[in-house]
């Protein structure tokens, strides 16, 4: 009775090694021919049969044919992989890659980089007024987003927000004969996209233009919101909201911020032009900033008077170069208004520059932009829309 356990051990192992010479041999040579077409034949027989071996052979022999059969194939095909070429067989690579992560995840993270820049070269071809080209760039790009870490991602995503934000200016708003065509085309790529940059994009590039025709039309109509115009706010937000796209809340705010301009238009009915509630342009740069900053006072845990003096000369460094950098997008955003943004020679604050934003005096602190209430009163944090509101507007 006690010879059993080790006769049926050593049983086992002789299974396992017929297994490994017989099976294991003939899986292999299957997997080295002509016959294992990486990009055309399915990944997921191929996985089948790998995954089928676990019954009769050795882990150290199944890794074996990953590490030295299975991962040197599929790198090879990535090597010659090229998404530019639509309709190449094996064009969508997640399709023949992404079946084996469970098992090879560590080893592809060596690809990713390799795979990264295709993708970018397949981003110059983006042109939102091609739809097939459009989607073929989605369907080769969006599989990895999730696979891909936060930082690669995003950076993917910057660099077609900066492409399409070039594009999105081509969307013209005519409530006489609307084409949504473009901004259909835009909107496909949310998901590549993601959420900060689809908000930021139409933030700045989109509903300004947007707010410009609603002026326009209070204007046409004696300040007054007549039937034709709430079916045309009705019908916008009806857009956007089937997509999805109310769910930050920003976009949403951008119809708030309709209604405040007609009901501004109401009360200034018969009383005079709304010309100065004039919307103002603005950008995805500025928008995206705006949303940086936004995040950081978000995830902000204390000010930066209450910080360890250990820390201090680390944080103002820091923050200088904070500064530097938001002072180009201040300075974009002023000439979009034609603002003059200027700096006040010999005068600081704190150690901080001071400049003169269309005669207010302001101070850019961690991104931030802090305008002075009045002489020796203080410093009030205000967004740049704010900002250019209380020049134009005094």
């Amino acid at each position: 009775a006690d010879a059993t356990p080790s006769l049926v051990a050593r049983s086992r192992a002789m299974v396992e090694d017929l297994a490994d010479a017989l099976v294991v041999s003939k899986v292999r040579q299957c997997l080295l021919s002509s016959k294992w077409q990486v990009c055309t034949v399915p990944a997921e027989a191929v996985l089948r049969l790998f995954e089928g071996l676990a019954a009769v052979v050795s882990a150290e022999k199944r890794d074996d044919l990953l590490q030295v059969v299975i991962f040197p194939k599929l790198k090879r095909q990535v090597e010659d992989w090229d998404p530019r070429k639509s309709q190449a067989p094996g064009a969508r690579i997640d399709l023949w890659l992404h079946p084996w992560l469970p098992h090879l995840s560590a080893e592809f993270a060596a690809l990713y980089p390799s795979i990264r820049r295709k993708l970018a070269l397949l981003l110059g071809s983006v042109d939102c007024r091609d739809r097939d080209a459009v989607d073929h760039f989605r369907l080769a790009l969006e599989p990895w987003m999730p696979v891909f870490g936060p930082k690669s991602s995003d950076a993917l995503s910057a660099a077609l927000a900066s492409k399409v934000a070039l594009q999105l200016k081509r969307v013209k708003v005519n409530p006489a004969n609307q084409d949504l065509g473009l901004l259909d085309t835009v909107l496909s790529l949310s998901r590549c996209l993601g959420p900060t940059h689809t908000t930021a994009l139409l933030r700045g590039e989109f509903f300004p233009r947007w707010r410009l025709v609603l002026f326009d039309w209070l204007n046409q109509t004696g300040n007054e919101a007549n039937q034709d115009l709430v079916r045309w706010y009705k019908g916008w937000r009806e857009y956007f909201e089937k997509r999805s796209l109310f769910e930050d809340g920003l976009v949403l705010a951008e119809f708030g911020r309709a209604l405040d301009l007609m009901a501004k238009g109401r009360a200034a009915d018969g009383q005079g032009s709304i010309a100065g509630l004039r919307p103002s342009l603005s950008s995805y740069a500025v928008a995206l900033n705006e949303a940086a900053v936004r995040s950081r006072k978000v995830n902000q845990v204390s000010p930066q008077s209450e910080q360890p003096p250990s820390f201090k000369s680390k944080t103002s460094s820091k923050a200088s170069s904070y500064s530097s950098s938001f002072k180009s997008v201040v300075d974009e955003f002023a000439q979009t208004q034609n603002i003059p943004f200027l700096p006040k020679q010999g005068v600081a604050f704190d150690g901080k520059s001071l400049y003169s934003f269309g005669g207010l005096t302001i101070m850019l602190d961690r991104d931030v932009v802090h305008m002075e209430e009045s002489k020796g009163k203080g410093w009030k944090p205000i967004g740049l829309e704010e900002l250019a509101q209380r020049v134009l507007l005094p």
